[in-house]
């Protein structure tokens, strides 16, 4: 409600200036739809970079990632999520699918299991290093420790005691993936219901 409060005064004032000035055009819906607004704003530790989302009314978001030393500006389409590690070197999150394609994908009815996944981007604020792996389900890293990043992959279903009656999972079975962001190693631990991190480790 507060939101129509702010709006009327706005569209009121516009369209006085309107019909005063008849080479003004008047906002309609249609000019709230591509305007943007500034999300998830960041930076890193050291103050070399930092992120944010533009996000349009309708459409697809984007991830900006400003460099302070060199003032140059990288963008990253369609991202959903970012976070910048604790040492504030890396920047990762979720790219999602086109916003016209989910859309399609809705109207035919297709079953949301099938629908693409997320891909998860890792990059660094100077853009020399960029990994991009398709079918993430999401991802957490320590609350206060750099350097590393798990995330989940869906897993193909374990195979059951076929005499029992299956009970619907409340959460999905995925395959953790635990890495380090300096080096690339990984490792994989499989059938994983749940997962935390330490805060400092």
């Amino acid at each position: 409600m507060k939101h129509t409060f702010l709006l009327l005064p706005i569209l009121l004032c516009t369209s006085i200036l309107a019909a005063q000035n008849p080479s003004l055009k008047a906002l309609d819906h249609s000019d709230f739809l591509i305007w943007k607004k500034i999300q998830d704003q960041q930076i890193s530790a050291d103050g070399s970079f930092a992120t944010y989302r533009l996000v349009p009314g309708e459409g697809d978001p984007n991830l900006k990632i400003y460099n302070t030393l060199t003032s140059s500006t990288v963008q990253i389409p369609r991202v959903s999520k970012s976070n910048i590690d604790y040492n504030g070197k890396f920047i990762y999150g979720l790219i999602t699918p086109y916003r016209d394609s989910l859309r399609n994908l809705e109207r035919k009815k297709v079953d949301k299991k099938e629908w693409p996944g997320d891909t998860l981007f890792i990059t660094t604020g100077d853009g020399s290093m960029r990994v991009r792996i398709p079918d993430v389900k999401d991802y957490k890293a320590p609350a206060k420790k750099g350097d590393w990043l798990a995330y989940s992959i869906k897993a193909q279903p374990m195979q059951g005691d076929t005499t029992k009656e299956k009970k619907k999972a409340k959460k999905d079975i995925v395959n953790l993936i635990v890495r380090q962001l300096s080096t690339g190693l990984e490792d994989t631990l499989r059938n994983v219901k749940d997962y935390a991190w330490a805060e400092k480790a």
